[in-house]
């Protein structure tokens, strides 16, 4: 009877949980809210179905409708009280005790059941406190395990409250320096912007005197260019000129070089008459008739007219030809003193060039006239010694005789 009144309030307080919140089967556990919810949820699933198996099973059983009895322990004491009576009072009437037998052995039934299920309860609760006590001290690893998890957690908290203050710090005082760098920066920029503002004010303003120089520039350009052209052109024409008298220079020498042959010629043929006439001056008699050196004298007049008359001859083609030069070194000349009075040209410029260049041209021109005038001289000078000296020291011998040639 004492096992039963021992259970009773946990059924009835079963009853109420299915009513209230749910509440600590154990008290005294030191799990604070519910054992299993540090466990996995494998095992955790797992302690909840035998939770369930070894708690609802046996206050399902004890169960009793409260129409039938308002107390657990007066059926008891009314079973055992009806169980005795039955004993006392065998002899009794069956017949009028047959509902209360009945109804006793029933009572019996389920009391000797209840306490089979008592003792299933009992060995079930030892169960359960070998498993209670597994799980207070799996609790105590577990708060072990937390704690320490705890300490690590705050210690790891620390270091990242002390990692980001020295990351927050390093970034402001980076922040401050480029903050810094940045302002300095702009300054040199402003500064600079300044300065080129100053400057783009002296460029425009210089811009337009610029401008205006470099018109007059191209003006005196194109002058230039026109002037350049135009002594192209004259200096074609000189070229031409100059060309021209020393193709007539070259023929004047190749002219005088044929009258130097044949003066050379003459010279030479009347070295061999003179030869031949001292020849025939050992031969002949030393008595020479008067008509015979009368007609001497004639042909050697002769002769000296017509060499006269060559030289007369050489000398106006001579002359000619200096007066001819005389001309075209004034044509050249005239021209270039008028365009130097009408065009003044600086020193090195290449007007001044061209002219310096034919000024050259015509002073070596003349140069070489004044030697051929010199080289003619002296021939004519040397042929009227040649011719002088044969008149002077032997006329004879420039006498024809009619009769040696034949």
């Amino acid at each position: 009877m004492g096992p039963i009144e021992t259970q009773q309030p946990h059924s009835l307080s079963r009853k109420d949980e299915k009513e209230e919140p749910y509440k600590p089967a154990f008290p005294g556990c030191l799990i604070t809210e519910d054992p299993v919810s540090d466990l996995s949820p494998l095992e955790s699933t797992r302690v909840d179905e035998s939770f369930q198996a070894e708690w609802t099973e046996p206050f399902e059983l004890l169960t009793i409708p409260e129409d039938q009895f308002e107390d657990y322990g007066e059926v008891v004491s009314s079973c055992s009280m009806r169980s005795s009576n039955c004993r006392v009072h065998g002899s009794c009437d069956l017949s009028s005790m047959d509902p209360e037998v009945s109804s006793c052995s029933e009572s019996v039934e389920k009391l000797s059941f209840l306490e089979d299920r008592i003792l299933e309860l009992e060995g079930e609760n030892t169960q359960r406190e070998e498993t209670e006590q597994k799980l207070r001290q799996l609790n105590k690893d577990l708060m072990k395990k937390i704690y320490s998890l705890e300490e690590q957690m705050q210690d790891q908290k620390l270091q990242l409250e002390e990692e980001k203050q020295e990351i927050i710090s390093q970034r402001d005082s980076c922040f401050h320096k480029a903050e810094r760098k940045w302002c300095l920066e702009r300054e040199k920029l402003n500064a600079r912007i300044k300065v080129l503002q100053d400057d783009n004010v002296q460029f425009s303003q210089s811009v337009s005197t610029l401008n205006a120089q470099n018109r007059v520039l191209e003006k005196k350009v194109q002058s230039l260019v026109s002037e350049v052209l135009e002594t192209a052109e004259s200096l074609e024409k000189e070229r031409e000129s100059s060309r021209m008298w020393k193709d007539a220079l070259n023929q004047e020498r190749e002219a005088w070089q044929r009258e130097r042959q044949e003066a050379a010629q003459l010279v030479e043929d009347l070295r061999c008459e003179l030869s031949r006439f001292q020849r025939t001056d050992c031969e002949l008699p030393c008595c020479n008739d008067r008509r015979s050196t009368h007609s001497l004298w004639e042909e050697c007049e002769r002769e000296k007219h017509r060499l006269a008359e060559e030289n007369q001859s050489l000398r106006e083609i001579n002359e000619d030809l200096q007066d001819a030069l005389l001309v075209q070194n004034g044509s050249l000349c005239f021209p270039h003193s008028i365009h130097r009075e009408n065009s003044p040209s600086k020193p090195g410029s290449p007007v001044h060039s061209i002219a310096e260049e034919i000024d050259v041209c015509t002073q070596e021109q003349i140069s070489a006239l004044n030697e051929q005038k010199e080289v003619n001289r002296r021939l004519r000078q040397y042929l009227d010694r040649v011719i002088l000296t044969v008149l002077e020291k032997d006329p004879a011998l420039l006498e024809i005789k009619p009769s040696l040639s034949h």
